[in-house]
C-alpha cells in the first residue's frame, strides 16, 4: 500500500490529518509536556480505535496478541493524537490499557515507500554489530533513520528549497541514522506503509512491550517538546 503524502497516510490510519506548519506554529514557543498531552487525550476521547480499516484491524490484532500473552485486553484503546500537542512531540497515536497504567505505547506514522525501506533495512542489517538482528533492532534503526532524516532536512532546508526550484542539487547522505541526536524510547514505535501488510507482526511487538511492562514495571518518562 502506498500513499501520496504523509498526511494521506495519517488519514488512512487515524481518520484525520495534521495541519502541518500550523501545528508547529501553535506550539513552537510553548513548553509542551508529552505526558500531560497523553493524559488529556485518554480522558477526552471516547472511542476504542480510529474509524478506519487500518486502525480497526491493528486494534483487533492487538486484542488477539494480548490474550495470547495472558493479558486481559478489556478497555484497550487505540487513540489518535494527530494535530495535538502530542503530535507536535512526534506522536500520532496511542495504545493504552488501563490495567497497565501508567504504561502506554506511542505510534508515529512514517510515509516511506516499502521499496526504499527494504533497501535501507538491508543496510542496517549489514552494518549491525551484533550476532542476530531482531525486530526491535529494526524498530530502533527505523526510529533513528526518521529522526536523523528530519534533523538533516532542517539543517539543509534552504538548499533543499533551492533544489526544488531547479537551482542546484543536494547530495543525500548514505545513512541518515548518523544525524539522530538520541535513541528510540522503548514505548515509541514507527508505523510505515509496509506495516499495513504486516499488522500482525507490528501489533505483536507492541503486545510484547505491554507484557514485559507487566512483569518489570513501567515508567513512561515525561518528554518535552523537541
Amino acid at each position: 500500500m502506498q500513499f501520496k503524502t504523509g498526511f494521506d497516510f495519517e488519514e488512512a490510519v487515524f481518520g484525520c490529518r495534521s495541519s502541518g506548519d500550523r501545528l508547529v506554529n501553535r506550539f513552537l514557543n510553548k513548553r509542551v509536556d508529552l505526558s500531560d498531552g497523553v493524559r488529556r487525550i485518554i480522558q477526552t476521547l471516547d472511542i476504542k480505535h480510529p474509524p478506519t480499516a487500518i486502525g480497526e484491524y491493528l486494534y483487533n490484532q492487538m486484542l488477539r496478541h494480548l490474550v495470547r500473552l495472558g493479558i486481559n485486553p478489556e478497555e484497550l484503546v487505540f487513540l489518535p493524537s494527530v494535530d495535538t500537542e502530542v503530535d507536535f512531540c512526534g506522536v500520532d497515536g496511542l495504545f493504552f490499557l488501563p490495567s497497565l497504567f501508567p504504561c502506554f505505547v506511542m505510534i508515529d506514522v512514517f510515509n516511506i515507500s516499502p521499496r526504499q525501506l527494504l533497501a535501507e533495512r538491508e543496510i542496517w542489517i549489514d552494518t549491525f554489530p551484533g550476532r542476530e538482528y531482531s525486530e526491535l533492532d529494526y524498530r530502533s534503526d527505523l526510529w533513528l533513520f526518521k529522526r536523523g532524516m528530519n534533523i538533516w532536512k532542517k539543517e539543509n532546508k534552504e538548499a533543499l528549497e533551492l533544489e526544488a526550484q531547479g537551482k542546484g542539487s543536494v547530495i543525500r547522505p548514505k545513512d541518515f541514522r548518523q544525524f539522530a541526536d538520541k535513541g528510540r524510547v522503548k514505548n515509541h514505535f514507527i508505523f510505515t506503509p509496509l506495516d499495513t501488510r504486516r499488522c500482525k507482526d507490528f501489533s505483536r511487538i507492541i503486545a510484547e512491550y505491554f507484557a514485559n511492562s507487566k512483569e518489570t514495571g513501567c515508567k513512561n518518562m515525561a518528554q518535552q517538546s523537541p
